[in-house]
């Protein structure tokens, strides 16, 4: 009898260590998983932040030239001979210009340069073409034509600085900060530059095309004036007169306003992002 106690005893207990063995070694695996899996997700986490702040960075530095021609005190407009701001020439229609050799209007100009990124053979290339559309004419130039030119200069001017002073500028001057910010905004920061970085390609293709179309001489279609009426092949330098620059520009340009709107509306989201980073400015 004594012994068929001991017996159910040392059942007992090796019923029992046998059990606790089991959830021992159930937690101690299901730790080490979560443990495991917590840090790949901030291996991960970390590498996709620094693959952000990399491509981020790489995109400051393609702009970081642009903006120290135009931050450059001492450059000299002058010495460039862009041949576009004599009277009645481009700058003669810039807004709220009454002579563009004056100081007030420097920035409207810096502006507009600093659009077509300096680039001399592209701002000689458009100071022509409305050269054309507009010297027939004179003082006499009408509303139409008029508007036109106002329009383009006035939408170049906003996309030129939006894009590179209100949202390059001020990011390149918390490109050491970003690691400050979240993946998440990050993310939406990279976002928000590539579609305004698409917008701004467009817009630099319009502008090559407008330069090696004039400068080639190539036969372009010049649309129409009414809209049941077919367009007519001429050769855009040699050929086309100041009706025929005046609807290819038109037809050429129908996009800027709303694509330098598209760039302004995404301004104040972009420096909103970029306040929440550690401020040393």
């Amino acid at each position: 009898m004594k012994n068929k106690f001991y017996i159910t005893i040392t059942i007992l207990a090796s019923s029992m260590l046998y059990v606790c063995s089991q959830w021992n070694n159930k937690d101690s695996s299901q730790w080490d998983n979560n443990d495991s899996s917590q840090w790949d997700n901030n291996d991960k986490s970390i590498s996709e932040k620094q693959q952000i702040i990399q491509y981020l960075t790489a995109q400051i530095k393609t702009v970081e030239p642009i903006l120290t021609i135009n931050d450059d005190p001492n450059w000299n407009e002058t010495v460039q001979n862009y041949n576009i701001s004599a009277h009645n020439q481009l700058f003669s229609y810039i807004e709220d210009t009454q002579n563009i050799s004056y100081n007030f209007s420097k920035k409207a100009r810096r502006e507009v340069y600093l659009a077509l990124e300096y680039k001399k053979e592209y701002i000689e290339s458009l100071g022509k073409i409305f050269d054309k559309i507009i010297r027939p004419f004179g003082l006499a130039i009408d509303n139409q034509r008029k508007a036109l030119i106002e329009n383009a200069l006035k939408e170049i001017r906003a996309y030129g600085k939006n894009y590179y002073i209100e949202i390059f500028k001020l990011l390149s001057a918390k490109k050491d900060n970003l690691d400050s910010l979240s993946t998440d905004k990050l993310a939406i920061l990279k976002t928000k530059l590539d579609a305004i970085m698409q917008i701004k390609e467009n817009i630099s293709q319009t502008v090559k095309e407008l330069h090696t179309d004039y400068n080639t001489d190539k036969e372009v279609v010049i649309p129409p004036r009414k809209y049941w009426e077919q367009g007519v092949n001429k050769k855009l330098k040699s050929v086309a007169d100041s009706d025929d620059l005046f609807k290819y520009i038109k037809a050429k340009t129908k996009n800027l306003k709303s694509q330098a709107k598209a760039i302004n509306n995404s301004v104040s989201d972009i420096q909103n992002i970029l306040k929440l980073s550690e401020d040393t400015i």
